[in-house]
């Protein structure tokens, strides 16, 4: 995670649980997160895009009733050049949310699809991992780690991937 999307995420946090409102914060943040694809990601990161357009394009995104401590953290980004951080910031807030709600989120990157049983039993594993929380599970296959597993649970990546272990392997003998 980016060091500087944390303090921007830790306030917008702190502004939604004074205001009792982050769920709600939560789930629009998770929605314009989702509208960011790469286009609108490309189109926020160009210098030759005016700020007021960029700022224009993301409140009409979150909605005309967004509370102002939002709108004005995506009007700061663009005003500071750091748009690009904005999923960056997103991903924290949702980490603080979830840790509110004593739930986190574990990305786990697997070789192949699971079968159910295999489901259960990674998410009893991350469960342990996560210190006996509540876990959300979000599975990706990724076939390019061979086999095994590489879960992120918020900035915390453990990898138990064949792809994961040769390049720690690679690293060590040279």
């Amino acid at each position: 995670m980016s060091r500087a999307a944390r303090p921007y995420a830790e306030a917008l946090f702190e502004a939604a649980a004074e205001r009792r409102a982050v769920e709600d914060w939560d789930r629009r943040l998770q929605a314009l997160a989702a509208a960011l694809d790469e286009e609108a990601r490309a189109f926020l990161a160009s210098p030759v895009v005016p700020a007021a357009k960029k700022r224009a394009v993301l409140v009409r995104a979150l909605g005309a009733d967004a509370p102002a401590p939002v709108v004005r953290l995506l009007e700061l980004l663009v005003e500071r050049r750091r748009i690009a951080e904005l999923p960056e910031v997103i991903s924290r807030f949702h980490a603080l949310a979830e840790a509110r709600a004593d739930q986190v989120e574990a990305v786990v990157e697997t070789a192949r699809e699971l079968d159910e049983a295999s489901r259960e039993r990674l998410e009893a594993a991350v469960r342990r991992l996560a210190g006996d929380r509540a876990v959300r599970l979000v599975v990706k296959p990724n076939p390019e780690l061979v086999g095994g597993v590489r879960v992120r649970i918020a900035d915390r990546v453990f990898d138990a991937s064949v792809a994961g272990k040769l390049a720690r392997l690679r690293r060590a003998v040279r």
